[in-house]
């Protein structure tokens, strides 16, 4: 599995993004970190990764969040209000990222709350969300079997660790989730998220630490990688 973790630079409040640079640092050999200062720039930047690493099957993004909401640097990246009939704000960069994504991709925002309801108080994500309608739109965009994922928590610097995202899973709400007419509540979310990415889950470098020896094949992508990085 690829797991490309991209965070942003040069946004406001730069503080909690560059606490978390510098923690994951450079990646490991199962997830690989870029730094991207506008949304325009992302599309080019997961090709150049795709040129080495090969198609992605998770892209991590990682900025400033809110409650429908992405930023990439001082811009919004993906952005949606509680109506699914609106557009999509970023839908024109998320067509340009499927050459290099494969066919069960996940994209995963990872600012704060971005997949919440109004309020982080409130217990069942309700239908109308913006946080919801946004992973929905970004899933209908990304199209195949690919999945939207984001936050239903604060994230800092806690979340992280040199393999990526480190959170549990029941810190994610899918597009596929979004999809239930009676939407999950707070106290059900973990089995229900689980179940859902069981398929993942033995995958996931941060659910399973990359073995001590690590392969030529492995290496030799990592060494690629940081040529295209520096």
């Amino acid at each position: 599995m690829i797991n490309l973790l991209v965070i942003g630079v040069g946004g406001h409040d730069p503080g909690p993004i560059e606490r978390v640079a510098k923690k994951v640092g450079r990646g490991t050999n199962d997830c690989y970190v870029m730094r991207c200062g506008s949304p325009e720039h992302l599309p080019q930047l997961v090709a150049r990764a795709a040129s080495v690493l090969g198609k992605i099957d998770l892209l991590d993004i990682y900025d400033h969040g809110a409650v429908g909401r992405m930023r990439l640097g001082p811009q919004i990246l993906f952005s949606s209000d509680d109506n699914m009939g609106s557009i999509l704000v970023g839908a024109d960069i998320a067509r340009a990222l499927l050459p290099h994504l494969t066919e069960t991709a996940h994209v995963r925002l990872l600012g704060c709350n971005t997949a919440g309801d109004r309020d982080l108080t409130v217990e069942p994500l309700i239908s109308d969300s913006a946080g919801r309608c946004l992973l929905l739109k970004l899933a209908l965009e990304l199209g195949a079997h690919r999945v939207a994922d984001g936050t239903i928590i604060l994230v800092n610097e806690l979340a992280f660790h040199p393999g990526g995202f480190s959170k549990d899973l029941t810190a994610l709400w899918s597009s596929s989730a979004s999809l239930d007419h009676d939407p999950v509540k707070q106290d059900c979310r973990g089995p229900h998220i689980q179940k859902f990415y069981e398929p993942y889950t033995a995958n996931l470098p941060r659910l399973a630490p990359p073995p001590p020896i690590v392969s030529l094949a492995r290496r030799a992508r990592r060494a690629l990688f940081d040529l295209i990085v520096v």
